[in-house]
């Protein structure tokens, strides 16, 4: 994870989670019209989103979601909310309840990272699928099979170095 979103419009909290993104490109801004804006210019593979008000979040994420599909989403929600009726976490991939410690938010980060990491994998993979042509899934006729170049004396020590292994396993 290279880049960083923080959204919110409280300075010390901005400040405070600017310091935890060491080490990362760390754009801040204090609305979610700024946000966007930089979304729009600048991809970003995590945004940090102060949810409040609310009732707007959900709106904002789906918004950043249409212009950066990949971004992690997570959300800071503060004290006086109640988690579990909150919309922001239905549509947050991670959610950190404030006053939150660094290791706390440290985790989640790993968290975070180990998710756009699978994601990456994932589209690689559909990527390098599209691109290779099909194979055939039967056996092909007058295909003998995988060949072994290895002389005949070196195929007869392999198989009973094979033959041992197979002997010690099942006498313990």
């Amino acid at each position: 994870m290279r880049t960083a979103l923080v959204v919110s419009a409280d300075e010390a909290l901005r400040a405070r989670l600017r310091h935890s993104l060491d080490g990362r490109a760390v754009f801040a801004v204090g609305s979610d019209e700024e946000a966007l804006r930089t979304l729009r210019f600048t991809a970003v593979d995590l945004i940090v989103k102060e949810a409040t008000p609310t009732r707007e979040v959900p709106v904002f994420i789906e918004r950043a979601r249409q212009i950066c599909p990949t971004a992690v989403v997570v959300c800071v929600l503060t004290a006086d909310s109640a988690p579990e009726d909150d919309p922001a976490v239905e549509q947050a991939d991670f959610v950190l309840l404030h006053p939150f410690s660094a290791s706390h938010f440290q985790s989640v980060l790993r968290q975070a990272e180990e998710k756009l990491r699978l994601l990456q994998e994932v589209s690689a993979l559909r990527s390098t699928s599209r691109r290779l042509p099909e194979a055939p899934t039967g056996p092909v006729p007058g295909d003998s099979g995988p060949a072994l170049d290895l002389p005949s004396d070196v195929l007869t020590r392999m198989v009973k170095e094979f033959a041992k292994a197979l002997s010690a396993g099942f006498d313990i």
